[in-house]
């Protein structure tokens, strides 16, 4: 129109010229404009649909955050720190085999250490995904701005399936839980491998099989693996947006609740006999 209006005389070419800066500008900026205009709409229909009135608030060190995978390096120090907890004293230092048939004639040599042992490793356990996430916090805080902790969760787009109120804050705290609890589920498994297996080797492996052997097929494309992935419960977030997605009888965090229940049942059930074992 501008261009016609210039053809015709209608406009000077001053104007035509001014014209074409501004639009200039503002072609180069509307991607970036995009992605607000898109976000808006977002919150929009998310407020339509659910009453929560989302914020316009800066995400990056959020995203940065919650999407991160597992910490393989607090899996890895878990596995390899536990596996010797009960493995150790089977190990056949001489002719006399090993410690575990002395410790248990001892007077606290039974219900006791293997408490002790548990209680222990599950310390070690929680201390590693404390640290881990610290460090994690604060290698992220000195990039990135944490802003807007009041601000309800569905504020960021990846969490667009949650539902209710719950703020980035809350589940800042959420999600820390999900990490600790993971952390523990996992010294309690290498515990109990530890005792049931008895050597180094086969507990390493066993553990290995049984937690990254889900994560490794899932990685393939094989989608009922995702239900049994235990590195979700270690990175959190990818849990915690399954649950809220499937909203399993309704709510958003069935799923979540059920899946750390049977976890819970599955590494109980797999230290009963590992207690006979010892104890006996």
């Amino acid at each position: 129109m501008m261009q016609e209006a210039y053809v015709n005389e209608q406009i000077s070419f001053e104007e035509y010229r001014e014209y074409l800066s501004d639009y200039n500008y503002a072609y180069s900026r509307s991607e970036l404009l995009s992605v607000i205009e898109k976000h808006a709409d977002y919150l929009t229909q998310k407020e339509r649909e659910t009453g929560v009135r989302g914020w316009f608030i800066y995400d990056t060190g959020w995203q940065k955050m919650y999407a991160e995978d597992a910490d393989l390096f607090l899996y890895a120090a878990i596995l390899l720190l536990l596996t010797g907890s009960f493995a150790a004293e089977y190990v056949s230092k001489s002719s006399s085999g090993g410690f575990a048939q002395l410790l248990r004639s001892t007077k606290n040599g039974r219900h006791k250490t293997f408490y002790a042992k548990l209680i222990s490793s599950g310390m070690i356990a929680v201390i590693l995904a404390l640290l881990t996430g610290l460090v994690d916090t604060t290698v992220i805080t000195m990039g990135y701005d944490l802003p807007a902790m009041n601000a309800p969760l569905v504020s960021m787009q990846m969490f667009a399936d949650v539902t209710g109120s719950i703020t980035v804050a809350q589940y800042f705290a959420v999600f820390f839980v999900m990490r600790v609890a993971g952390a523990l589920l996992m010294a309690m498994l290498v515990c109990a491998l530890s005792e049931l297996l008895a050597r180094y080797i086969p507990v390493l492996g066993t553990a290995v099989i049984l937690t990254l052997l889900p994560a490794l097929c899932a990685y393939f494309g094989l989608a009922a693996a995702e239900h049994v992935n235990f590195l979700n419960l270690l990175a959190g977030t990818p849990l915690f947006l399954r649950s809220a997605e499937m909203a399993l009888f309704g709510n958003g965090y069935a799923m979540l609740t059920l899946w750390m229940a049977i976890a819970v049942m599955a590494v109980t059930a797999m230290m009963m006999p590992a207690k006979r074992m010892f104890v006996k």
